[in-house]
């Protein structure tokens, strides 16, 4: 399992290098009016990947009721929830720009396809097919980027569709019998898909406005200009939540599978052990890499006095995992909804008083709402323990 866990985290970590080397170059490459459009366009896009079902762990708990269906599942889920969601997304994007709106509904969609074939990957635990196909498009992907030149934003569109695309074609070609669609639509499929995915579809509605959504606030209320500036910062957090959600895909499939308290909080302390250590780790090289003036790509265009007072918040977003993979392996799934939509309330109540103050002020809404998330989630959970331990 060891070397399972390490082949996996190392090319994970190969990917995710790969694709925080691509937002540097972007960096370098658009000036902050045009990362503030980018930012955006990648916001709407990833709403086709929030409205998944539950993302890794709704698939995966499907796969377990009944393998055989997976295919189905995923059938419904396209016809289900993207013609619900397509005329909402195509307004959005109508407003935010006409010109781009058909590309990015096909990158939307790309996307979409991706991340159902990776849950598909992870649910099966083909951890190592899945880390492969990752190296290789984001490899791709950052070739097209150093051939994008300066401030050109079609090309990077492009480039960023190239991961989704590749990733696709590849999986199809080499992984043909894991992915089986069918247009068969089963009465208890659906049935089970509502009754059991509901809690899902609205914990991934909530993440996606509290990771995504509130950057198009930010743009509403400061502008393009100002959110390009927070480029780094987003490219900073996708970089920093890396090994949390390496080990979190990794460890919940036996998690939920084998079902055992004990296997559950051995693989639970080692998670909150690597998560606490890295967290340190983060902030230590945030700082050394400041004190260095480290530009790996251009001449100055990473803002560390922006990442040091942003630090905080990276530390926070690695704490989010914890809470979400004790509520996957109870499957009391209701009770993380309930506190995502309490600290979402809180949140939007910041957000909407801190913005008049500052532009950074966005930044410690976020803080706020992790710090919330993870500690009403510790409060609950030891209540939640306690509860059932009375009980029996």
């Amino acid at each position: 399992m060891v070397k399972s866990l390490s082949s996996f985290t190392a090319l994970s970590t190969l990917s995710s290098i790969l694709l925080s080397w691509r937002g540097l170059l972007v960096l370098n490459h658009l000036d902050d009016k045009l990362l503030g459009h980018l930012v955006v366009y990648q916001v709407v896009s990833m709403m086709f990947i929030y409205s998944s079902f539950g993302l890794l762990n709704g698939t995966f708990r499907y796969y377990v009721k009944n393998p055989d269906r997976i295919g189905y599942s995923n059938l419904m889920l396209i016809i289900l929830l993207l013609l619900i969601q397509l005329p909402v997304i195509t307004i959005v994007l109508y407003a935010l720009s006409a010109n781009y709106i058909f590309f990015l509904l096909a990158m939307g969609a790309l996307s979409y396809i991706q991340n159902m074939m990776e849950n598909t990957l992870l649910a099966q635990s083909k951890f190592q097919s899945h880390a492969t196909l990752s190296v290789i498009s984001s490899t791709l992907s950052l070739m097209a980027v150093y051939l994008s030149g300066e401030n050109n934003l079609e090309i990077v569109f492009i480039a960023f569709a190239l991961y989704p695309l590749v990733y696709i074609l590849i999986a199809v070609l080499l992984h043909r019998g894991t992915f089986k669609y069918s247009c068969e639509i089963n009465i208890g499929d659906l049935k089970y898909l509502f009754v059991e995915g509901w809690p899902f579809a609205v914990i991934s509605v909530l993440a996606f406005i509290t990771n995504q959504g509130d950057k198009l606030i930010f743009n509403w209320y400061y502008g393009e200009e100002v959110l390009g500036r927070y480029y780094i910062v987003f490219v900073a957090i996708n970089l920093v939540v890396l090994l949390p959600r390496i080990v979190t895909q990794y460890f919940l499939p036996s998690i939920v599978d084998q079902g055992s308290e004990y296997v559950f909080w051995r693989k639970f302390r080692w998670n909150t052990y690597l998560v606490v250590l890295y967290s340190i780790l983060v902030v230590v090289t945030i700082f050394v890499a400041s004190e260095l003036d480290f530009q790996p790509i251009g001449d100055g265009n990473i803002d560390y006095n922006l990442l040091l007072r942003a630090s905080p918040l990276f530390v926070l977003v690695c704490y989010q995992f914890l809470p979400s993979l004790y509520w996957h392996f109870t499957g009391y799934l209701k009770s993380m909804m309930w506190i995502s939509l309490v600290t979402l309330v809180v949140y939007f109540v910041a957000l909407s008083v801190l913005l008049d103050i500052d532009d950074f002020y966005f930044i410690w809404s976020k803080i706020i709402y992790f710090f919330l998330f993870f500690v009403i989630n510790v409060f609950v959970i030891k209540k939640f323990r306690y509860a059932v331990s009375a009980n029996n």
